[in-house]
């Protein structure tokens, strides 16, 4: 049996939006460097399709939307709410209880085959039991076997 205590802080919000950040960071720099030439090539030559600037202002748009509401919810996080997970895991299933001091907020139990997906980052392994609804692990907090036993076990599906 596997045991983990997760804190639930800003780290861990940072390293699941990380990947989210830097596509939006992409998009906005794909779309702002589409209307920077727009503008220079609209300079130059008399006929420019309208259609053109809307082709990159529409991922300039979506990207500066998106990197604006991750900062807004990272500013937003509440820094004095202490949530853990704590978690157990064996060969059939887990168990994740998250705790707020001595009060238990709530507690699941989910086979293996429930899982949608895995995502590892160096510090966290996310377990997504749903699309949009992920689990973290603490991977600093397990030792080398113990981080083996639970791929093993979450490759089962």
């Amino acid at each position: 049996m596997i045991e983990n205590e997760t804190v639930i802080d800003i780290g861990v919000q940072k390293a699941l939006m990380r990947k989210p950040l830097v596509l939006s960071c992409i998009a906005m720099t794909i779309g702002l460097i589409g209307v920077v030439l727009y503008f220079i090539l609209g300079m130059r030559f008399d006929t420019i399709w309208t259609e053109l600037l809307l082709l990159f202002a529409i991922p300039l748009g979506m990207g500066l939307v998106l990197v604006i509401n991750y900062f807004k919810n990272i500013k937003r996080y509440n820094h004095d709410k202490f949530i853990v997970n704590c978690y157990r895991f064996d060969e059939y299933c887990f168990e994740a209880i998250t705790m707020k001091g001595e009060e238990c907020l709530g507690q699941n139990i989910f086979t293996y085959d429930k899982v949608y997906k895995i995502s590892k980052t160096k510090k966290y392994l996310f377990i997504f039991v749903k699309k949009y609804s992920a689990l973290p692990i603490a991977r600093y907090k397990l030792s080398k076997e113990e981080d083996t036993e639970l791929l093993k076990y979450l490759k089962k599906k």
